[in-house]
């Protein structure tokens, strides 16, 4: 990047779908729970494992460089680290991770720009903190580590060096998701910052490329659109496991707007930013991008590739609402009460409580009920004459 080249600025971070990393033992998670303090020289690498497998349905997860660690941390491939590691190595330090497929090294952010925690946050501050990070970055800084208070994570934001670098080594499992940066407010602030459809059509034209595969997601339900639009998507067909043919382009003609007209496509993580009950997501390809906000981008022309395998945590709510729920049997007796109790049935709650409290009259004559009652208001007394000394 040149001095005379506008920036482009992305968010960076796991893709859903793909291999992530855990550790061996639970107990080591806390060793991989960073605070901005440097930890090289007391790092001792921590056994992890290569989650290839989706626990759920047991599909192949696709493979990836930039992988999930627990407690919102990445790790690097190998491949990974020759191509941004050192990118990122001027921002944090990559410590290495014992694992028996490949040599992992895990990214820990020590230089975390800190930003003034201004509760939630606006469209208008989103766009500040992209010209924040703008001027922090250089021709020998592609990358900073912005904290935001309103989510107590830190944020990756790189230029479109960086992104060149993902696709020049075709990085895996890495999902880059612009900021949308007003001319307006680059001007006003003195650096000029380009619009991420300008970016995606310049890089084009250099013979880069933002990757389809990680960028862009449809989000439908019974494979209709579910964001206004009333489409039936062509949808992929899987010719044998794991194998998708895509499914048709379609096309529109006319203007094309952002949030008006045209198709929009998901540019950052569906599963976090657009979730919704019933949807399934997949992975699609674009035509020409006429613009992109920091989550979504529009588009004239698209293809989806196949679907995306749901993260863990979403298949277990699912589980939960749609298995677990419907077999537990809500206030029903299911004929095993402790011995001990007895179970009184009535038309109503009242009534049910009324035939107990008789019952518990009768059995001790009434006389052990009330003696109980008289010994609780008699300590209730004591301990408020206790309190008030």
């Amino acid at each position: 990047m040149t001095k005379a080249e506008p920036l482009s600025l992305y968010t960076v971070e796991p893709a859903a779908g793909f291999e992530w990393v855990s550790p061996d033992s639970p107990d080591d998670i806390e060793a991989l729970i960073f605070d901005g303090s440097p930890r090289a020289h007391t790092w001792v690498p921590v056994q992890v494992e290569l989650q290839r497998v989706d626990e759920w349905t047991g599909r192949r997860l696709l493979e990836a460089d930039f992988l999930a660690c627990p407690v919102f941390q990445v790790a690097l491939s190998s491949r990974a680290n020759r191509a941004i590691g050192h990118l990122l190595a001027a921002v944090g330090e990559l410590l290495p991770l014992s694992c028996e497929d490949d040599d992992l090294v895990i990214f820990n952010p020590t230089q975390v720009e800190r930003v003034a925690d201004q509760g939630h946050r606006s469209d208008k501050e989103e766009r500040e903190g992209g010209i924040f990070a703008a001027h922090l970055l250089s021709e020998n800084r592609h990358a900073v580590v912005v904290e935001d208070p309103s989510n107590l994570r830190t944020r990756l934001i790189v230029d479109q060096y960086f992104v060149r670098q993902v696709n020049d080594f075709d990085l895996r499992g890495i999902i880059l998701s612009p900021f949308s940066i007003d001319r307006r407010d680059s001007e006003l602030s003195g650096v000029e910052v380009l619009r991420p459809a300008d970016h995606h059509h310049s890089l084009a034209k250099r013979g880069n490329r933002i990757r389809s595969d990680s960028q862009f997601f449809k989000v439908l339900i019974n494979g209709q659109s579910c964001f206004g639009g009333e489409l039936t998507w062509p949808l992929p067909i899987e010719r044998e496991r794991g194998v998708w043919t895509p499914g048709e382009w379609v096309h529109t003609s006319g203007p094309i707007e952002l949030c008006r007209a045209g198709f929009h496509l998901v540019a950052e993580d569906p599963f976090r930013s657009w979730a919704i009950w019933g949807m399934t997501v997949y992975l699609a390809e674009a035509g020409r991008i006429y613009d992109w906000t920091r989550d979504k981008a529009v588009t004239d022309a698209v293809r989806l590739l196949r679907p995306v395998p749901r993260p863990i945590w979403w298949q277990a709510a699912v589980q939960f609402v749609e298995e677990e729920l419907p077999r537990t049997r809500w206030f029903e007796p299911d004929g095993m009460p402790d011995s001990s109790w007895r179970l009184f049935t009535a038309p109503t709650w009242g009534e049910a409580h009324a035939a107990a409290y008789d019952a518990v009259l009768a059995s001790t004559g009434g006389h052990a009920w009330q003696a109980g009652w008289s010994e609780a208001e008699d300590a209730a007394r004591a301990a408020a004459k206790a309190a008030g000394r």
